[in-house]
C-alpha cells in the first residue's frame, strides 16, 4: 500500500521563502527530527517530561511546544494511519508511566479507552485535543459544503462517553491550522502543570509556535484568494475542516474511515462531478495508493496530486506539520490558482 516517497532536505527557519514557504519564527529551527525549538531532540533520561501521543501532528506539536525538555513518541508507527491501525498489548503499555498522554479524540482512535483506564491520573495527564474544537459532521457523499457553525457546535456535545464510531462526527481537525493553535495551548497548559518550573519556557515556546500558525493560516488566505473554482477532489473525506476554513468544497472518493473503495455508482457521481465543475486536479495521499484517483483523471483528462492529511508519515520523514501545511498549500494554489 506504501508509495515511494523521498525525504526533502532541512527547513532552516532563516530562511525566507515564497508563496506558502512564508516565514519561519526565528526561535524555530524545525529540523530533521521534527523538534521545533531545538538541534537535538532530548533523551528520555534528561527530559522534565514524558509525553506519549496517538498520532505524529500531536507528536509534532508536543515537540514543538515541549522543546529541549520534554522527550516525546507516537504510539502510532510511522507508515501507518490511525484509521484502523490497533494497538498490541506492548503498544498499550507504552503510555504507563509517562507523564502525559495526548491523544486526538473525536472517533480518529478507537483503542484510547484501553489506554486511558490503565493510566494512574495522580502520575499521567490525560489530554485529548478536540476538546475546545467545535466539531464537524462528516458528510460521505453530501456535497451540499452546508457548514453551519451552530449545527457544528450541537454536534459537538462534549460529553465525553468516548463514542468511536465513524462517520459521524469529522476527527481530523488538524488540517485548520487555527485549530492546531488550540491544541497547542492545550499541550502546553498540560506542560506547565505537570512541570510548573519550565512553565515560562513552554509558554515561551507556545507564543513562537502560535506565531508561526497563523502565518501559515495565512498563506492558505491569501494564495487561494483569486481562486476561481473552489471545488476539489480527494482521496478520503478528511479535508472538511481545510474546506471550511478556505471556503473550498470537498468531494471525497472515499469516506471519513478510508477503509473501502467507492463502488461504480459513487464513481460515476464523482466523474460527473469532475467534469461538470471543470476540476482539473484529483488529489491522492501518501499513504494510499493512487489508483482510484488514477482511474477518475484518465475518465476525466484531470491531473493527480498529492494533499497530505497528515495522518502519518513514512519512516525517514523529515518534515514537520508546518512543513507539509506548506506543501498542502502549494499544491491547493497550483491546482485551483494555477
Amino acid at each position: 500500500m506504501k508509495m515511494k516517497k523521498s525525504t526533502l532536505g532541512i527547513l532552516v527557519a532563516a530562511l525566507v521563502l515564497v508563496g506558502c514557504q512564508g516565514t519561519t519564527n526565528e526561535v524555530s529551527e524545525n529540523t530533521g527530527n521534527n523538534t521545533a525549538v531545538v538541534e537535538e531532540s532530548v533523551s528520555k533520561e534528561d527530559a522534565s517530561l514524558t509525553v506519549m501521543t496517538s498520532t505524529f501532528v500531536l507528536e509534532d506539536v508536543a515537540k514543538a511546544i515541549g522543546g529541549d525538555k520534554v522527550y516525546v513518541e507516537s504510539m502510532i508507527p510511522n507508515g501507518q494511519s490511525p484509521h484502523g491501525w490497533e494497538p498490541s498489548a506492548k503498544d498499550l503499555n507504552k503510555a504507563i508511566g509517562t507523564d502525559v498522554f495526548l491523544y486526538n479524540g473525536g472517533g480518529l482512535e478507537s483503542w484510547t479507552d484501553k489506554v486511558i483506564e490503565q493510566l494512574n491520573p495522580e502520575e499521567t495527564e490525560v489530554v485529548e485535543a478536540v476538546e475546545n474544537i467545535a466539531l464537524i459532521p462528516g458528510h460521505s457523499h453530501d456535497h451540499d459544503h452546508d457548514h453551519d457553525h451552530d449545527a457544528a457546535e450541537e454536534a459537538h456535545d462534549h460529553d465525553h462517553d468516548h463514542d468511536h464510531e465513524h462517520g459521524a462526527l469529522d476527527p481530523h481537525v488538524w488540517l485548520d491550522p487555527k485549530n492546531v493553535v488550540v491544541i497547542a495551548q492545550s499541550v502546553a497548559d498540560a506542560f506547565a502543570e505537570k512541570d510548573s518550573a519550565n512553565a515560562d519556557y513552554y509558554m515561551a515556546n507556545l507564543e513562537s509556535y502560535k506565531k508561526e500558525l497563523l502565518d501559515l493560516d495565512e498563506s492558505f488566505r491569501t494564495g487561494l484568494e483569486e481562486a476561481k473554482n473552489r471545488n476539489i477532489v480527494v482521496s478520503h473525506e478528511a479535508y472538511g475542516y481545510l474546506a471550511k476554513a478556505y471556503d473550498l468544497t470537498q468531494m471525497p472518493i472515499e469516506g471519513i474511515n478510508s477503509s473501502t473503495e467507492p463502488d461504480p455508482k459513487t464513481m460515476q457521481e464523482i466523474i460527473e462531478f469532475v467534469k461538470e465543475n471543470n476540476v482539473k486536479t484529483i488529489f491522492t495521499e501518501p499513504l494510499i495508493e493512487a489508483k482510484v484517483a488514477e482511474t477518475i483523471a484518465s475518465e476525466t483528462g484531470a491531473e493527480v496530486a498529492v494533499l497530505d492529511p497528515i495522518e502519518g508519515v513514512f519512516d525517514g520523514n523529515e518534515k514537520t506539520y508546518i512543513d507539509i501545511m506548506k506543501e498542502n498549500c502549494d499544491a491547493l494554489i497550483k491546482a485551483l490558482v494555477g
